[in-house]
């Protein structure tokens, strides 16, 4: 069995200096089976993108408005 592992970050970096507006730090881990991932995964999102999206090519999907935003437009 061969496993695909995804990490992810969201929150503030910065442990020295507290964001008052955005305190939390959360780091996130997905361990997944390889051939789960091309059968059952890989399909799903292919489906969600072709609904969601009103082009052909890939999308991604945040949510943005469970953050400030940042000056830059981030």
């Amino acid at each position: 069995m061969t496993n695909i592992v995804f990490l992810d970050e969201a929150g503030n970096l910065n442990l020295e200096i507290r964001d008052e507006a955005f305190p939390l730090l959360a780091l996130t881990m997905l361990v997944v089976d390889q051939q789960y991932y091309a059968r059952t995964i890989t399909p799903a999102f292919a489906e969600l993108n072709s609904s969601t999206s009103a082009t052909t090519r890939s999308s991604c999907i945040h949510v943005t408005s469970a953050r400030p935003r940042e000056p830059s437009g981030f």
